[in-house]
């Protein structure tokens, strides 16, 4: 149920117009959306406006009009912020690692990315009876690849929320309501905002209880041809400008009303899709600009005066500013969508890999959940190919390895593996799930043997965000999957942890069957891949690159490889030295 929802009675708030426009320049989508919600109720409502995000999507901008205020938003570091506003109890459900201020002429309020990282939210006031919202909302994400290399864009379910005719008050309230009060979260105050609570919440189906207006344009702009585009959704109207040379931009439009049933999704395809793309978009600065724009600066001038300046000293000086000046310069965006048909098939048992499973053997794991982790290990290490190396580490409070290092898929390694995993216990205490983690990453990675990791959980964490933001670090060099057991796992850290770490999540209910599941996850895993991946970045003389990421994780079938680089001029300085040249 995403959008803008009460607070306290933990309800929808009618949405009363959508309007989406959307550019997308190569494999990058910038998305602004502007959501009017309608207080249909006699009495005021304190709202929340409540969106999830994934690894490949981050809102950039929000502004909120309500009651005759302009709510902007302005980013700041935590720190800052509690230095210039201390919110109540009421303005903010608990503290998060990134947060940002919402100014307005009379308070401030808190926007939260919480503890997941998947959930983005802002309690914007008091909404009066009888009014509306408007909240402009501002999202940047990577598309994902469809089939034979189609570009999928697809509008997020805020903005396109399913319509249903209610018959009575009562039916318009989510079912969550309901749900919620018999599990004891029925608390009236901003309390009930609790990370697990937010996750149920943005997990329900929108619902809007009347029909809404609905706008949707899209801008493509591509760095090659385009093959075709269609929507499986929706019947669209597709236009280019006449005096185009080429057929690699398109304005995209409805050519019909929206029938609020489903998303809009769009397809793309590429004359060229496995051929690589670059797009340069240039900073909000100049050479020239930037060049007077260092030299006023006071740091630089300092150097100017010092008698005994060292020639690297404005070098060094500049590289210290390369992260605060970011949006001064040309950056890059490489794209690259390997054809794995060109590659011969190999016998799956003959793929080469590291293969670490991570067991939770927690107290709350006693009983059938442990049995059936017992039972998706010796199922996963009967599948392993006989070319591989493997670890299975156990953790609870700590953490035991069962080897000191992977060893390799012999008889003899697989025998002892298979004795130890049948004596296993849930006797390890409580659930730390990152000093496991640590251990496993801090290990170097064999060339040739691409790391997969695989956790098996039945609970949930305190530090669930600290997790996957350790996972998604490590991305580059080790792939994660994660398979929640039983009823109570986390679908957050389950399907977090999965995402961040490319892998893939399954969710494992009591009664279910495991094989399907294991046999889906090591079908992903035992995929070949390319790995060891570089990139020679040649920028003309005085140039210096910085890449994002440093490191490049391999590329399984269907994946495509985006990198990033920052172009920075060093020829702002009057001298280089020679070292530097």
């Amino acid at each position: 149920m995403p959008g803008l929802i009460n607070i306290h009675s933990r309800t929808r708030i009618p949405l009363q117009a959508s309007r989406a426009s959307a550019c997308l320049i190569g494999y990058s989508l910038g998305l602004t959306a502007s959501l009017t919600y309608y207080n249909d109720q006699d009495v005021p409502v304190d709202a929340m406006f409540v969106y999830p995000v994934d690894e490949s999507c981050v809102v950039v901008g929000f502004e909120a009009l309500v009651g005759g205020r302009t709510i902007s938003l302005q980013l700041k570091d935590g720190p800052s912020i509690s230095r210039e506003a201390t919110p109540t109890t009421s303005q903010v459900s608990q503290p998060i690692s990134r947060e940002a201020t919402l100014t307005t002429s009379q308070t401030a309020f808190i926007v939260d990315e919480h503890e997941t990282r998947e959930i983005f939210t802002v309690n914007i006031g008091s909404l009066p009876p009888y009014e509306t919202a408007t909240v402009l909302v501002s999202i940047s994400s990577e598309i994902r690849n469809g089939k034979n290399g189609a570009l999928r864009c697809t509008l997020p379910h805020i903005c396109t929320p399913s319509f249903e005719l209610v018959t009575s008050p009562e039916d318009s309230k989510s079912s969550l309501t309901s749900t919620n009060y018999s599990m004891g979260y029925g608390t009236e105050d901003a309390s009930f905002t609790t990370c697990r609570n937010l996750m149920d919440i943005v997990q329900e189906t929108a619902i809007n209880p009347f029909p809404y207006e609905f706008e949707f344009q899209l801008e493509v702009k591509m760095p090659c041809l385009l093959a075709g585009v269609e929507s499986p959704t929706h019947s669209i109207r597709v236009d280019a400008d006449p005096y185009a040379r080429n057929a690699n931009e398109v304005f995209v439009t409805l050519a019909e009303q929206h029938t609020y049933s489903e998303d809009v999704q769009v397809l793309l395809y590429l004359s060229d899709p496995h051929k690589p793309a670059i797009i340069l978009e240039h900073g909000d600065m100049s050479l020239s600009g930037y060049e007077e724009y260092v030299k006023s600066r006071r740091g630089f001038k300092r150097l100017q005066r010092e008698k005994e300046e060292k020639p690297s000293s404005k070098v060094d000086y500049l590289r210290g500013r390369l992260h605060k000046d970011l949006m001064h310069h040309a950056a890059i965006m490489l794209s690259f969508f390997p054809d794995f048909s060109s590659i011969p098939p190999r016998d799956p048992s003959k793929i080469p890999g590291n293969f670490i499973f991570i067991l939770d053997r927690s107290g709350s794991m006693s009983g059938a959940n442990i049995a059936g982790a017992r039972e998706t290990l010796l199922l996963f290490l009967k599948s392993l190919p006989t070319c591989c190396v493997f670890n299975i580490v156990s953790f609870g409070s700590s953490y035991k390895p069962m080897f000191s290092t992977s060893v390799p898929y012999t008889q003899q390694n697989v025998d002892k593996a298979s004795a130890d995993i049948k004596k296993m216990r849930a006797d390890m205490g409580g659930t730390n799930i990152l000093s496991p983690l640590q251990w496993v990453f801090s290990a170097p990675v064999t060339s040739g043997y691409p790391r997969q990791v695989f956790l098996l959980t039945d609970g949930s964490v305190s530090n669930t965000g600290t997790v996957i933001d350790l996972v998604r670090k490590n991305a580059y060099n080790t792939r994660c999957f994660a398979l929640g057991i039983g009823p109570k796992a986390s679908r957050s850290l389950v399907q977090g942890v999965g995402s961040a770490g490319g892998g893939a999540a399954e969710l494992i209910q009591e009664g279910e069957r495991i094989q399907p599941k294991v046999v889906a996850c090591l079908k992903r895993a035992l995929q070949p891949c390319i790995s060891d991946i570089t990139v020679t970045w040649r920028p003309p003389a005085g140039i210096e690159v910085l890449q994002s990421p440093k490191s490049l994780p391999p590329l399984f079938p269907g994946d495509r490889l985006v990198a990033y680089a920052v172009l920075y001029d060093m020829l702002v300085v009057e001298t280089r030295p020679k070292d530097e040249e």
